[in-house]
């Protein structure tokens, strides 16, 4: 019995591939997605018939087409992409587009898309929350509202180089409404690059 959802009487054999070769390429690409992109599921059997699928290249051999698509969750989602925009072309006598058509179905069930977008969504966030972190060690707001001399609308350098790891809003500044705020950025942008390419 196989594991997953494809039995080999859904699929239509070709002269060089059984229905049960692509029952157990779906059924293993979907174990394969569903483990995160395991690189311990990615067999070279596996990679030779992925690469073969759904208008994918070889990118030179198995590590090289691993490294494009499965070692950052970005690259995972634009893989799921691709294989959901696939048109599937093809007599199934004599390619594998039934068993990329079950798949896609499989695919939009239990919504594949949802899922590596939510893991994309958060490696971005954690990549972002990263780049917030302090450089060192972090200024005390105390030392911060006094390296910006306490004028209204100064602004502290955020160009790590420099040492600083923050932008620092003067306490003595007023909000800006939405306006104003969208007059101040380029502003704000502009001298922060003079003072840096200086």
């Amino acid at each position: 019995m196989p594991k997953g959802p494809f039995l080999p009487s859904e699929f239509t054999p070709t002269e060089w591939s059984t229905a049960a070769d692509k029952a157990s390429f779906g059924n293993t690409l979907l174990h394969f997605l569903d483990s995160g992109c395991s690189r311990e599921l990615f067999t070279k059997k596996f990679y030779n018939r992925l690469s073969m699928t759904f208008g994918n290249i070889a990118h030179y051999n198995l590590e090289g087409f691993y490294d494009t698509w499965f070692t950052r969750d970005r690259h995972r989602l634009g893989f799921v992409q691709k294989l959901l925009r696939w048109p599937c072309h093809g007599d199934p006598r004599f390619t594998f587009s039934d068993v990329e058509s079950a798949i896609q179905r499989v695919m939009r069930e239990r919504n594949y898309l949802g899922r590596f977008e939510l893991g994309a969504a958060e490696e971005l966030r954690t990549a972002e929350m990263k780049d917030l972190e302090p450089a060192g060690s972090e200024v005390p707001e105390a030392a911060a509202s006094a390296a910006c001399r306490g004028t209204a609308g100064s602004w502290r350098c955020t160009n790590r180089a420099c040492g600083h790891s923050y932008e620092h809003r003067c306490p003595n500044q007023p909000l800006l409404t939405e306006k104003e705020s969208l007059w101040a950025i380029p502003f704000t942008m502009t001298v922060t690059l003079k003072s840096h390419l200086r």
